[in-house]
C-alpha cells in the first residue's frame, strides 16, 4: 500500500483536469474540504497560514486541481479544529460508504 494514500479518486497527474471535467468524486471531496474550512470560520489565506501553505494551495485543493494525501487531509482537519475521523466520515458520507 502506498505511503501517500489519496483521499480523492485516481486521475492522471500529467495535467490538471479542467474544472468542469473533474470526476464527480473529486468534486464531492473538494466540496467537503471547502465546507470544513468555511464551518471553521477560516478564509483560504488563514487556513493556508495555519498549515504552512499559500492561499493558492488551498484554492487548488478546494477546486479539485490538487488532491490531498492522508497526512495533508489530517493537517487540514486539525487546522479547522475538526477531528480527522469526523472529516473522513464526512468524505465517506458524500462518496457513499460502499463506493468502489
Amino acid at each position: 500500500m502506498s505511503a501517500t494514500l489519496e483521499v480523492m479518486s485516481h486521475r492522471s497527474r500529467s495535467a490538471p483536469a479542467e474544472v468542469g471535467h473533474r470526476p464527480p468524486a473529486d468534486r464531492r471531496v473538494a466540496g467537503v474540504l471547502r465546507k470544513v474550512r468555511i464551518n471553521a470560520g477560516l478564509t483560504q489565506r488563514e487556513l493556508g497560514e495555519k498549515v504552512g501553505r499559500r492561499q493558492n494551495w488551498v484554492w487548488n485543493c478546494e477546486n479539485g486541481r490538487r488532491r490531498l494525501n492522508v497526512a495533508e487531509f489530517v493537517m487540514w482537519c486539525r487546522a479547522c479544529e475538526l477531528d480527522p475521523m469526523n472529516g473522513f466520515d464526512k468524505v465517506l458520507a458524500v462518496l457513499g460508504r460502499n463506493q468502489k
